[in-house]
C-alpha cells in the first residue's frame, strides 16, 4: 500500500475588518472623539498582519435610530454583501 501525503492548503486570507465610529452630538469634544475613535482603530488594525482595513464608517449626529444613521446603515449593507468580515 502506498500512501500519498497531501499538504493542507492554507489560505492566507487577511480577515477584512470594517471600523463603526459614532458620536451623538456636534458638540466640539464629540469630533475629538471621533477622530480618537478612528485612530485608535486604525492603530489596533495595524498591529495584525491578519487583518485588513476596509473601511471606516462614522456618523455624528446620529440619533437613536438606524435609520438616522447612514454610514451604519452603509456598513450593514456591505456586511451583508460579504465586503466584511468583522465589525469593531
Amino acid at each position: 500500500m502506498q500512501i500519498t501525503r497531501i499538504p493542507a492548503q492554507r489560505e492566507n486570507k487577511k480577515t477584512r475588518i470594517a471600523v463603526y465610529c459614532r458620536v451623538s452630538t456636534k458638540m466640539e469634544e464629540q469630533e475629538d472623539s471621533l477622530e480618537t475613535q478612528r485612530e485608535a482603530y486604525t492603530d489596533l488594525i495595524s498591529l495584525r498582519s491578519d487583518w485588513e482595513l476596509v473601511g471606516i464608517y462614522s456618523d455624528s449626529l446620529s440619533g437613536l435610530s438606524a435609520e438616522k444613521r447612514p454610514e451604519f446603515m452603509r456598513m450593514i449593507k456591505d456586511a451583508l454583501e460579504g465586503k466584511i468580515n468583522r465589525i469593531l
